[in-house]
Formats: C-alpha cells, sequence, structure tokens
C-alpha cells in the first residue's frame, strides 16, 4: 500500500511522472523502518535522522512535517494495509517536487509512504552470513555519506557484485581503505579479550545507523568496552564475531568472511536486549 502525500492507493495504480526528479536525478531521501503491532520503532531517531538529510539536500521543510504528522500517516499506511497486528516494512521518502534539470525550479516537496510485510524475522542472529570486501570502489568520506538518499547506485554494484560471487552482502571501504559497513548495515566487531566492542568512526564515511546507535547505547549491559576507530580488512580477520546492524533486522552475524569463521554468542544476547526495548 502507498501513501502519496497523504493520498492512499494500492502499489500497482501508483504512477510515477517522468519529470519526477527521484526519478530523473534520485533527488530524495529516505527512511527504512520496522513497525511492530502499529508503532514505528525509534520513530524519532529516525525522523530526525530524515529532516537532517532535507537540510543536507537543501529541501524547504514544509511546516506541516512535524514527527506527530508524519507518524501519524505512517500508521494509517499500515492500518490501510492490514498490517497493524504483525511486523511490517516502512519506507518513507522525501522527494523535491516536479522541474528543472539539475537546478530545481521549485521548493516544492512530497513524501511517498510504502508499508509491506518483512521478508525476514527480526532480532534472530540465523544462520550467519558470508561476506567479502567490495574493492571496485571507494566510498567518499564527506558529509553526502551520511544521507539515505534514492541515488543509491555505490550500493547497488557493490550489493550485484556480492552475488555474482555468491556472497550474502559485502563490506564497503572508504578512500583511505577502512572498512566502514555493508551494503545495508553498519558494521561491529567483538573481540572478546577485554569485552570489546569496535564501530568504525563517526566521520569514515559509513551512514550514521539507528541500529548502530542502539547497540552501542546497549554495549555496557553485555560488559563491553564500545571503541570508535578505524577498522582494516585484517583487523575484521582478528574478530571473535562480527556484525552488521540494521533498523529491520537487528543484529546480524556474519558466518565466513574468507577463510574465516566466526561465532554468533555475543550477537545473540545483543538481540536480545534490543526486542526488550520494544516490549
Amino acid at each position: 500500500m502507498i501513501n502519496w502525500n497523504g493520498a492512499l492507493q494500492p502499489e500497482d495504480k501508483a504512477m510515477v511522472s517522468s519529470s519526477d526528479r527521484a526519478f530523473r536525478y534520485g533527488d530524495a531521501a529516505f527512511e527504512t523502518m520496522l513497525s511492530r503491532k502499529g508503532q514505528v520503532q525509534f520513530w524519532e531517531e529516525h525522523y530526525f535522522r530524515l529532516m537532517a538529510a532535507m537540510r543536507i539536500l537543501r529541501m524547504s521543510i514544509p511546516m506541516t512535517y512535524t514527527p506527530e504528522y508524519l507518524e501519524q500517516e505512517i500508521i494509517r499506511t499500515v492500518k490501510s494495509a492490514d498490517l497493524l497486528g504483525t511486523d511490517a516494512r516502512i519506507r518513507l521518502q522525501v522527494g523535491r517536487g516536479p522541474g528543472g534539470t539539475y537546478m530545481p525550479q521549485s521548493d516544492e516537496v512530497y513524501f511517498v509512504i510504502e508499508a509491506g510485510t518483512l521478508d525476514t524475522v527480526p532480532f534472530q542472529v540465523g544462520e550467519g552470513l558470508h561476506v567479502d570486501v567490495f574493492r571496485d570502489h571507494k566510498k567518499a568520506r564527506n558529509v553526502l555519506s551520511s544521507v539515505k538518499s534514492s541515488n543509491a547506485l555505490f550500493y547497488i554494484i557493490a550489493a550485484q557484485w556480492a552475488r555474482e560471487n555468491d556472497l550474502d552482502d559485502c563490506l564497503i571501504l572508504n578512500e583511505d581503505n577502512q572498512v566502514i559497513e555493508s551494503t545495508r548495515s553498519n558494521l561491529f566487531l567483538y573481540l572478546n579479550d577485554g569485552k570489546r566492542l569496535v564501530t568504525p568512526e563517526k566521520d569514515s564515511g559509513a551512514l550514521k545507523g539507528i541500529m548502530q546507535k542502539k547497540v552501542a547505547e546497549l554495549s555496557e549491559k553485555l560488559g563491553l568496552e564500545l571503541q570508535e576507530r578505524p577498522i582494516s580488512p585484517f583487523d575484521v580477520l582478528k574478530a571473535d564475531e562480527v556484525w552488521l546492524t540494521n533498523s529491520l533486522r537487528g543484529v546480524q552475524s556474519v558466518r565466513q568472511y574468507k577463510k574465516q569463521s566466526f561465532g554468533s554468542e555475543m550477537a545473540q544476547k545483543m538481540n536480545g536486549l534490543i526486542e526488550l526495548q520494544f516490549n
């Protein structure tokens, strides 16, 4: 089900004009969220990250785009899709109005909300992922790297490379050859010696993840010392566990990286703590 600027319509009936700037240029930002029984998880964090992205993209933020209004529209969309009693995947995109080439013709913006079923069970480590490092392209270290833009060519190419190499996902490098994230998740390394949890620096070029923030906040409850520092491809090999975190899945564990295998015991404990936040 689609909510197009407040108007509900079936997904197969939604129409996008060829002049739409998100279609033409990727001129849009979005958030992907989890709804549990009609409650948007970590909504406040998602809202403020979206507003920050709009400011970075120099979009005019309408006075009506309050947290209460957009949350109400999300819940209305979830209800219309008959997903209030279950877990649902929410995508909220804000785009600039049509017109212009690289220079927009107006400051008009619009939102699109999608609600659908999940293709995975949240907060389950599962069998673990097989990953490797994507080296064809490097991600820039600048403020635009923090924006979840509809122009996602970098991640699409990396994800396609992973599929071609029979991988579940791949690890992304920045311009300094530091491992910073995967195509859809933030990165943590768990080191049993000293009970350390390591994640890339804030200015590494990685997306500032909502689940990454929650895992960092909860690390103390598991007796873990949180460290933000550069991570090399070799550092990944030395970890006891490798975690990939995002808002829909919680913590997913990497099973294999190159010829190294990893456990998932601490990842399961962290997922348990995260799920308690929803009860």
